[in-house]
């Protein structure tokens, strides 16, 4: 130490300024050197418990999965409270079990699913256990296919399908013909036939009582549903499953106001926002205490041509009509980005051919069976547009 001591004092005043440097910048990279040693050899895990409160716009309809076609608000709640047989995983993009487990025939027109063990309903207790078994699977599809169900185009998704109990945990779906996008009809949450003793298939969706006090198998419960002057608030508690993934909040509030103005208001008791309008450029009108979050969810909306209609049923006319419909300007209009030119979600759409092309569009509705004077009309301007083009002939 005396040496050190005797070294230092033998220094000239900048010698002694640079080795004070060098140490302070040896310190800082062993600082730094540590700090990454210890991220890369660290593993974070979410906190257990918490409660997450989200604000959003609209409306609280009673809370069945056979009917939330319409509405965003309700069907953010369902999918935390009904499970189905099979869930949409957003990270891997692919159907996985959720319920059940699922075999597939060789021919891929019979579809097997066991029910997993230790499966109970909300509403399940020590002295009144309600497990989840065949009976409420055959009811919840059962019952989309009564000719009175009130959701036509849910019916529509097992028309010729036959259902099946195998035993009281395993269910069997025989299709008329291989659908390969089967699956995902299954991950329609699961209703317990006991809460719609007595109620006719037409009646279904009267059935508000359950609506507002729904019992579900998913990984949280309907705690209370509470109305007051400014919002409606729906507070979820989590229920205990063994299945994955594992969900950490203690509880879920969903605060759901009339108009974004209200929800502004209230803003400050809010964790986040569902759903943000923009201005006239586009841009998210969102409080300084957010950050935005942009996503895309597995949905769409869509323009479906009725076949019923005799035009319709001519492929060149539809092959024509997409063609010629600018998807990107209504996609510009409305501020969205992505343009969805099937709704097969898994279709590799990178050669899709019937993109917005009006020469190709105009070709296929010549080609059709289109009506005759709209036709002729079109050729002439065709033809006009050709004459124009090629200037006056010598």
């Amino acid at each position: 130490m005396r040496r050190i001591l005797q070294l230092l004092s033998a220094m000239t005043r900048w010698e002694r300024w640079i080795l004070s440097l060098l140490v302070l910048l040896l310190l800082a990279s062993g600082a730094g050197l540590l700090r990454l040693f210890y991220l890369r050899h660290s593993i974070l895990l979410p906190a257990e418990g918490g409660t997450y409160i989200e604000g959003t716009v609209g409306d609280l309809l009673p809370l069945n999965p056979w009917f939330i076609v319409r509405n965003d608000v309700n069907r953010d709640i369902v999918s935390l409270v009904f499970a189905g047989l099979q869930r949409y995983n957003p990270l891997t993009r692919a159907i996985e079990d959720d319920l059940a487990t699922m075999e597939v025939s060789r021919d891929a027109k019979v579809y097997t699913v066991r029910l997993k063990d230790d499966l109970s309903w909300h509403d399940s207790s020590e002295e009144h256990p309600h497990p989840v078994t065949a009976d409420d699977v055959l009811f919840t599809f059962k019952a989309i296919q009564e000719p009175q169900f009130p959701n036509a185009l849910l019916r529509q998704n097992f028309r010729g399908i036959r259902v099946d109990k195998v035993d009281d945990r395993t269910v069997r779906f025989t299709l008329e013909q291989p659908y390969s996008f089967f699956p995902s009809n299954l991950t329609l949450g699961l209703l317990p036939k006991a809460s719609f003793e007595g109620i006719p298939a037409g009646a279904l969706d009267q059935a508000v009582d359950f609506g507002f006090s729904p019992v579900g198998a998913g990984p949280y419960r309907v705690k209370s549903v509470v109305r007051t002057d400014v919002s409606t608030e729906v507070t979820l508690e989590r229920f205990p499953r063994t299945l994955s993934p594992v969900y950490r909040l203690d509880g879920i509030v969903f605060r759901i106001f009339s108009d974004y103005s209200s929800l502004l208001l209230d803003v400050s008791h809010l964790d986040g926002v569902r759903l943000v309008p923009r201005n006239d450029d586009g841009q998210p009108i969102i409080a300084k205490r957010f950050a935005t979050l942009r996503y895309t969810l597995p949905q769409y909306v869509a323009l479906f041509f009725n076949l019923d209609r005799p035009a319709l049923q001519d492929g060149k006319l539809r092959v024509g009509l997409q063609q010629g419909t600018d998807k990107q300007a209504i996609a510009d209009v409305v501020h969205e980005s992505v343009i969805v030119d099937t709704p097969l979600l898994e279709i590799d759409t990178s050669d899709w051919h019937y993109k917005f092309d009006p020469d190709a569009a105009q070709g296929a509705l010549l080609a059709s069976r289109w009506n005759l004077p709209e036709r002729l009309r079109l050729q002439r301007v065709l033809e006009q547009e050709d004459a124009n083009a090629a200037g006056l002939i010598a």
